[in-house]
């Protein structure tokens, strides 16, 4: 009446109304019905979207691993198409699974577990993992798993991101450090670093702590001040101008050694990245006896 329209599934059939043939209809108003439908589709549309589209190679599977669902992203990084992709399981493309004795020391509270009694929609956990393409290569991942509800059944999500990059950068990095610390530890000049905001030493080498009369442990519980023989503000400002220019020749500085007695060091700095911070790294040669031996020349 109002001149809204609404949607309604009709059912019709003949009856006899008053000794005369009549037709019986019965209508039912589905409007809210209608709407959840176009509710699901648009949801399931977005979805399925988001599940093309991702960069991560996404997989639904059952809970004994069997595929049932995957994204364009996985067929393309496994080199499968969808239809053979669909038709192996986690086992397959896999390498590194818990073999039943595994399950049963965690007493089943695997990942794939936890998901299943979960709700749907949360990743519970991850783990790194080793997936293998179908010409027979690997490469790694790191995979999230949580539940989803998928055709009317709560199975498990999986999305793999490729680590390859990451762990090849990582790998550069051990091997630069690895570098780093050969040097520095062969090093006969005596070596360390100290954050530039508290002062405390981060590092020193070998012939820095026999210089020093310090072990590696007692040193990283100093600051600089505990050993530098001048007077903070001196310190402070050979600080400020070294993070300034980045890098300078200190010149001639007093260190107190572990057992009292006073050293002559010539000294350079730079200024470094340490772990994200700040440092500044010191470059120390004792000239005490060249020192002794020009007085005494003079």
């Amino acid at each position: 009446l109002d001149g809204s329209v609404v949607d309604v599934e009709a059912m019709v059939m003949p009856i006899t109304y008053g000794g005369k043939a009549a037709t019986l209809s019965v209508i039912r108003d589905i409007t809210e019905h209608k709407e959840a439908e176009k509710r699901l589709r648009e949801s399931e549309g977005r979805f399925r979207q988001l599940f093309e589209n991702s960069g991560d190679a996404l997989f639904v599977h059952d809970e004994q691993g069997r595929f049932v669902d995957c994204n364009v992203q996985a067929c393309r990084a496994l080199g499968y198409t969808r239809r053979e992709l669909l038709a192996l399981s986690v086992a397959d493309v896999a390498t590194h699974l818990l073999s039943q004795e595994e399950r049963k020391k965690r007493e089943d509270d695997t990942l794939w577990q936890q998901a299943l009694r979960n709700e749907p929609g949360r990743l519970v956990g991850f783990e790194e993992n080793e997936l293998r393409r179908k010409d027979g290569t690997t490469f790694p991942v790191e995979v999230g798993v949580g539940a989803i509800e998928y055709g009317g059944r709560r199975l498990i999500f999986a999305s793999a991101r490729d680590l390859t990059e990451r762990k090849r950068a990582e790998e550069a990095l051990k091997e630069s450090e690895e570098r780093y610390r050969a040097v520095i530890e062969q090093s006969v000049e005596a070596i360390y670093l100290y954050d530039a905001e508290t002062k405390q030493i981060l590092e020193s080498n070998e012939a820095f702590r026999r210089m020093m009369g310090y072990s590696e442990g007692e040193l990283l519980g100093l600051q600089i001040y505990d050993f530098i023989d001048h007077n903070r503000e001196d310190i402070d400002a050979n600080i400020r101008r070294s993070l300034k220019e980045k890098r300078r020749q200190i010149g001639e500085r007093r260190y107190l050694r572990k057992d009292g007695s006073v050293i002559v060091v010539d000294t350079s700095a730079s200024v470094i990245s340490y772990h994200g911070k700040m440092a500044l790294c010191a470059v120390s040669r004792d000239v005490t006896e060249r020192k002794r031996l020009e007085d005494a020349l003079r």
